[in-house]
């Protein structure tokens, strides 16, 4: 496949070349314009047609000694907190069914005679395989969901709710290539 998307750092394509994107690509943070304008340009070349592509954009205010660079959210989860100046602290937390990898918040600190920086790194929002659930309700995935899980995985989750409650599950999703098996035990 030859289709692709290019994104200029201007308002053509002469402007600087931010990224060049072909093939399968999700949850990726692109490079930051250093511009108030981006030029895409999608090509689409003879052959079969693609899913397509999703893009999401924002404004964001540009880095300086006491305003950090902004943060995407992360993928499968959500950012809270929409201010970068230094002093600010934005928190992560995950979609469910997911577990935040990382720090729950980083703060931006001021750098004497030098740019504005995050305490942390952007945390990851990711499946685990296996754990112990006590809320009323919740979900469970399969490690690296929505993507195809690998092979030789052994995970087991415990659910475990208040006494006297019963658990009512159900799928949403289509459960297991059928040479693999999903087993539900009851626990007594």
């Amino acid at each position: 496949m030859n289709d692709s998307v290019e994104l200029f750092d201007g308002p053509n394509q002469n402007s600087r070349l931010l990224s060049s994107l072909a093939g399968s690509h999700s949850g990726e943070t692109l490079p930051l314009a250093t511009s108030n304008q981006i030029m895409l340009r999608f090509s689409a070349k003879s052959g079969p047609s693609a899913k397509g592509f999703h893009f999401v954009y924002q404004a964001v205010p540009r880095t300086s000694d006491t305003q950090c660079s902004s943060i995407p959210e992360p993928r499968y989860g959500r950012r809270i907190g929409s201010e970068f100046s230094a002093g600010s602290i934005v928190r992560f937390e995950c979609n469910p069914g997911y577990l935040l990898q990382g720090s729950k918040a980083i703060k931006c600190h001021a750098v004497p005679n030098a740019l504005a920086q995050w305490n942390d790194t952007i945390p990851n929002c990711i499946v685990p395989c296996s754990g112990n659930l006590t809320e009323r309700r919740g979900t469970i995935l399969s490690p690296g969901f929505p993507e195809p899980y690998g092979n030789s995985l052994n995970c087991v989750w415990k659910i475990i709710v208040t006494e006297g409650a019963g658990i009512q599950a159900s799928t949403k999703e289509p459960c297991v290539n059928s040479s693999n098996a999903v087993k539900l035990h009851l626990l007594k």
